[in-house]
């Protein structure tokens, strides 16, 4: 359950240190707060909620900067320390990096760690509404910049 604690913090904060303090603080305050966990959701659901919220809760405090450049240069930098080719994997993480905050947390809890939209739900603590319309927005995004063609299509749907 640790590794893929640390990797959904790192794909949320970008930086390794700050994965580890988070996912730190997440089980300490998961431990803690056991008791209002929801009964539906699985343990690891509940403290990637944690995370979640401990982590708006940081960027809320901390000063207004550039996070999406940071969090990007940070992950990528982790792909090019291995030594390997840049995998498909990492480009679409890269890619992944770039989006708004609200839209990169759906898309994470979706598309990497497989939760169902009910689940994102349940973690973000959002309706599923929010959740469907940001993943696509999320898609929407994803598209233009793998083809800048679709910019043109996309306007005329919106």
């Amino acid at each position: 359950m640790l590794p893929r604690l640390w990797t959904f913090a790192l794909h949320v904060t970008g930086d390794p240190d700050s994965a580890e303090r988070l996912v730190h603080q997440a089980s300490i305050q998961a431990l803690e707060h056991a008791h209002q966990a929801e009964n539906d959701m699985s343990s690891l659901h509940w403290v990637f909620s944690v995370i979640t919220e401990l982590w708006i809760c940081e960027e809320r405090l901390r000063p207004a900067v550039d996070a999406g450049e940071h969090r990007s240069s940070s992950i990528t930098s982790l792909g090019a320390r291995s030594g390997g080719p840049i995998l498909m994997e990492e480009r679409i993480v890269d890619v992944v990096q770039e989006l708004p905050d609200s839209q990169r947390l759906v898309m994470l809890l979706v598309a990497v760690e497989g939760l169902t939209l009910a689940q994102t739900s349940a973690v973000l603590q959002l309706p599923i509404e929010i959740v469907l319309h940001r993943l696509s927005i999320a898609h929407r995004q994803l598209a233009l910049r793998s083809d800048p063609s679709m910019a043109t299509f996309s306007s005329r749907l919106a």
